[in-house]
């Protein structure tokens, strides 16, 4: 006989005790905020908290592979970068990227879990491993690849590809996190969103090739592209 699915109320007070346990965890961390807390705030027993999830650990869990998920669109598949890089000019997906992330930053709920991470990759190693994986290692290897085609297309200048990943990313995460600790006080972005676009357009500019210098030098008749400075 094939299993049922879960009802929807069962499925319902899983999703409010996702939802109440990341707002305990970003408002006062995930180690002040208890089982009985959650369970309370959702108005349940402890006892029938504990039928969903094994743990408050297997809570964070999920929370922090929901974010995963959710930013990278539930894909693990490797960007081409040949594609991109045969569709669009090689600025322009620098600049993409940050619109990329300013999107994922404003789908719902996931600036909250960002505050978690922020907190909580110091002495969890789930949220750690996260931060490594989705901000930091998953990012860089992109970005090793993307640069490595273009200098392969003789679109920059010869230099190591992991070296140019760590020195754009590196102040790039910066500015983001500014990003992100902005929005999440309600100050206004357009001061750190303004300094990622000029970060992207000053990097693509140290790093073109003599042939990009030409054709910008040649386009200037029709008007600047998207990272001359303005």
């Amino acid at each position: 006989m094939a299993q049922q699915r879960p009802p929807r109320r069962r499925r319902n007070t899983r999703e409010s005790i996702l939802r109440v346990a990341t707002d305990l965890f970003a408002d006062g961390g995930y180690h002040e905020a208890s089982i009985r807390a959650i369970a309370r705030r959702v108005g349940i027993k402890e006892s029938s908290l504990y039928k969903h999830f094994k743990s408050k650990q297997h809570i964070l869990t999920e929370i922090l592979e929901g974010f995963d998920a959710q930013f990278w669109g539930g894909e693990a598949k490797q960007v081409s970068i040949t594609g991109m890089l045969d569709a669009a000019p090689p600025a322009a997906i620098l600049s993409a990227g940050i619109e990329f992330f300013k999107e994922r930053m404003r789908l719902p709920g996931m600036m909250k879990t960002w505050r978690i991470l922020a907190m909580e990759q110091y002495r969890n190693a789930t949220a750690r491993e996260l931060v490594k994986k989705t901000m930091v290692d998953r990012v860089l290897d992109f970005l090793r690849r993307l640069f490595a085609e273009m200098a392969a297309r003789k679109l920059i200048k010869p230099l190591d590809p992991s070296v140019l990943a760590l020195e754009y990313q590196n102040p790039l995460f910066h500015l983001m996190n500014e990003y992100c600790l902005r929005r999440l006080v309600g100050e206004d972005t357009v001061e750190v969103e303004e300094q990622m676009d000029t970060h992207a357009r000053f990097f693509w500019e140290l790093v073109r090739s003599e042939s990009q210098d030409q054709r910008s030098t040649a386009g200037r008749g029709e008007g600047p592209g998207p990272f001359v400075a303005r």
